[in-house]
């Protein structure tokens, strides 16, 4: 896994018709939107105007984090594992928060890096990589999030992920996983 280093920058000064371009240049090599919908200019939005942005577990995830380091999140430690589109790493970085986005999809990963950028958020890392290539990573988190991403794995990876998981949490993991009841 290359090591972790947050991009630095302002985010460019682009009209929202620039954004959209931008925004159907990045559709047309990766597909659309599925689950982050982030407002990038007036009337540009990732997924589309009028869809629930700000989600239940986004909801949960940032909660949980005031109640254990306060209602200031700047500079907290944030390790978000599995990210998706980045939606959770977005919000905490955009909440002060020093966030490494690991994704293992080349697509999601340039989706969340483009929102980024349109925002001016600085404080955040991409890595396009497996979970389970963790091992080499010395640096510890305030903050572990793990969502959706258990019931990808298999048992052994899973359990492994968890080692690692524990090894750079220094205070908290979070895990939010669906599961099966029957062995498939």
């Amino acid at each position: 896994m290359p090591p972790f280093g947050f991009s630095r920058g302002s985010g460019p000064r682009l009209s929202p018709a620039e954004i959209a371009q931008r925004k159907a240049a990045i559709e047309e090599r990766y597909g659309p939107w599925t689950a982050h919908n982030a407002r990038l200019a007036d009337s540009v939005w990732t997924v589309k105007e009028g869809v629930a942005n700000f989600d239940e577990k986004t909801r949960r995830a940032l909660q949980i984090a005031h109640d254990f380091f306060g209602r200031d999140l700047a500079g907290l430690r944030v390790l978000d594992l599995g990210a998706g589109e980045g939606g959770l790493s977005l919000e905490f970085a955009q909440q002060g928060a020093e966030v490494v986005c690991v994704e293992v999809r080349e697509a999601n990963i340039e989706k969340a890096r483009f929102v980024a950028q349109i925002l001016g958020i600085r404080n955040i890392a991409f890595v396009c990589d497996d979970v389970r290539n963790l091992g080499t990573q010395k640096r510890e988190f305030d903050l572990v999030l793990c969502y959706g991403l258990l019931y990808h794995l298999d048992a052994a990876a899973v359990f492994g992920l968890l080692g690692e998981m524990h090894r750079l949490a220094a205070r908290v993991a979070v895990i939010d996983t669906h599961f099966g009841l029957a062995a498939e």
